[in-house]
Order: C-alpha cells, then structure tokens, then sequence
C-alpha cells in the first residue's frame, strides 16, 4: 500500500557524476486509449491490484467487438447457406 503525496521538484539541478532515482514504478495499462477519468488525487491511499487510478474511454474496444460480432453473424450466416 502507498500513498500518493504532491511534492515540489526543481526544473534545474547543477550537478557532477551520476543520478540514480530510488524506487521507480512502472503502472502498465491493459489497453491503450484516452483517459477520461483519474479516481484517485493527491495523498489517497492505494494498493496494488486493487485501486482502480484512471477510466479510459472504451469507445474503440466496444467498436472491435461490435466488428468482431458482425464477423461471426456472417460466418454462421455463411455456414448455413452452405448447408
């Protein structure tokens, strides 16, 4: 479980030899798309595999399924026919 904080970062560091960040998460999205909702702000609480952080608009998976459906009316429709 962590939680989410804002903080103040600087645009500008002068500095000589090397940077290394500390800890890095990498949030991975199942499918690619706009983001139309963040469920969670500043300082909430969140646990892996269980917050849900961000909707996306599913407008173009909806359409692929529609297609996909579509293809298989037309292949039972075909198979039918054959018969």
């Amino acid at each position: 479980m962590g939680v989410i904080e804002q903080q103040e970062m600087n645009t500008r560091w002068d500095v000589i030899g090397r940077l290394v960040e500390r800890k890095r998460s990498i949030i991975p999205a199942e499918q690619a798309g706009r983001i139309t909702e963040m469920d969670v702000e500043d300082g909430d609480t969140v646990s892996a595999n269980r917050t849900i952080l961000a909707q996306i608009d599913d407008v173009w998976a909806k359409l692929n399924v529609d297609a996909a459906q579509a293809e298989l009316e037309q292949a039972i429709a075909s198979k039918r026919e054959a018969v």
